[in-house]
């Protein structure tokens, strides 16, 4: 009987009973028990399905027809989904990652103001010096109303799927939501998401942005006052919470679906111990849809200290203390889509995603509003023309997994794309630097996604 093959290059972890086994040249994985990974270690002494189903049959005292039957589906299995091979490991041939042909994502920054300080915002440097030159006649005025119609409407025609309106705080400029009702009646398709930190959400507001938004994306980092407001600022917390009560309020009235309410704390070495408390909080008490947690990420432009960052075992800790939270509840998913993973080797900066400021500057991506990646001006240059031909998107786009001196040879690169390039920029200068500050917990969460999303949940048994 032929030989069943294991990948050479194998990365496996475990939680628990259960195991995952990793292929990263094919990228193609396989989550068993400890009964899967019986066999799966059997293989990979180069054994026959007869071979190991007879060791299985004695050392367990199982019947020996029914063991083969049993091992052999659960090979032929692995075998359908590309994990193991028969005679021969077989190399699928990498399909090239695509070009394209216009950013999926743009970052549409209404305002550069905003009514909060939060020290770690990723652009208040390039907001709060845009405002001071601004009042002194020094900088270009934001996009009018009729120019930002213009802008949107032209996204849309390039191929845009994904506008998310962000500031500053978007909700203080006037014409916000009517900007977001022009783009929902040019495209009843495209997904509408809105970044706010809630406070200005009123009834009138919530109405509206039930009309027109998919999602809106609201920060809050604590379950209580005190953790929220100690990087937010004082008597943020109550606002706060009131603009998203209301905004899921009115949802109900309304009897919408959408806008899908998702909640994003920044997680520092002060809230991280509570993330349980906070996923509790905003899942049972206010109605949240969901949360999106987002590592701190340190920079020279922070205000904050890099030892905000929380201690990885910490870290791990308290995403197990939350994984056993979260399999009690059902969290609805932001919209149905193929929820495969796919391999990436780019964090999308430039290519995936643009950002626009508000006063038409083209960027990478919203982490990168400096001067020195200034892509174009859409009131100069059509925006599908700054896409394809700025030396600068270029060579973000080019700036990928594959070209990082320490993650090119990393069997989780295509998992965690070599982290943000923003992050890198921010903390070592450089474009291409490794994220050596955030790689244990990039492979830490890439891991992760395989536990959420296991191609195969084979058994034996």
């Amino acid at each position: 009987m032929e030989r069943i093959i294991v990948p050479p290059r194998l990365r496996v972890w475990s939680d628990g009973a259960w195991h995952i086994y990793f292929d990263p040249y094919n990228f193609v994985w396989a989550k068993v028990n400890d009964s899967g990974r019986f066999l799966m270690e059997e293989f990979r002494r180069y054994r026959t399905i007869s071979d190991v189903a007879r060791t299985v049959a004695e050392r367990f005292k199982l019947e020996p027809t029914k063991t083969l039957a049993l091992i052999d589906g659960f090979v032929n299995k692995l075998v359908d989904e590309g994990f193991l091979h028969r005679r021969a490991y077989r190399e699928r041939e990498r399909e090239a990652f695509p070009k394209l042909k216009f950013a999926g994502t743009l970052y549409l920054h209404m305002t550069n103001k905003c009514n909060l300080k939060c020290p770690y915002c990723y652009n208040k440097t390039d907001r709060e010096t845009k405002i001071k030159l601004e009042r002194l006649g020094m900088v270009d005025p934001i996009l009018s109303t009729q120019e930002y119609k213009d802008l949107i409407g032209r996204a849309i025609e390039c191929g845009a799927h994904h506008l998310i309106f962000t500031g500053g705080e978007a909700l203080m400029r006037p014409d916000a939501m009517d900007l977001i009702k022009f783009a929902r009646q040019k495209s009843s398709t495209i997904k509408l998401e809105m970044l706010t930190n809630a406070t200005k959400i009123d009834d009138r507001i919530a109405e509206q942005m039930c009309a027109s938004l998919d999602i809106v994306t609201i920060s809050l980092d604590g379950h209580e006052k005190h953790m929220h407001e100690l990087y937010r600022g004082k008597h943020t917390f109550e606002p706060t919470i009131r603009g998203i009560k209301c905004l899921i309020k009115k949802r109900l009235e309304l009897r919408r679906q959408k806008p899908f309410v998702c909640l994003v704390p920044v997680l520092t070495e002060k809230n991280v111990i509570n993330l349980k408390e906070i996923y509790q909080f905003s899942l049972e008490e206010l109605g949240a849809d969901n949360l999106a947690p987002v590592l701190f990420q340190a920079g020279d432009h922070q205000q904050v200290s890099v030892d905000q960052i929380p201690k990885m075992e910490i870290f791990q800790q308290e995403a197990t203390r939350l994984s056993n939270y979260l399999q009690q509840m059902t969290i609805i998913r932001p919209e149905a889509q193929d929820d495969s993973l796919l391999a990436r080797n780019h964090c999308g900066a430039g290519g995936g995603e643009i950002s626009v400021d508000p006063s038409g500057f083209v960027y990478p991506c919203q982490s990168l509003h400096f001067p020195e990646f200034v892509a174009g001006n859409v009131r100069e240059t059509d925006i599908q023309e700054i896409f394809d031909d700025s030396p600068v998107l270029n060579r973000q786009r080019g700036t990928t997994v594959e070209t990082l001196a320490v993650c090119s040879h990393c069997d989780v690169r295509f998992l965690c794309n070599g982290g943000c390039r923003a992050t890198a920029y921010n903390v070592y200068g450089q474009m291409d630097a490794h994220n050596e500050l955030y790689c244990n917990y990039l492979e830490t969460m890439a891991v992760g996604k395989l536990w959420g999303k296991t191609q195969v949940s084979s058994s034996p048994n």
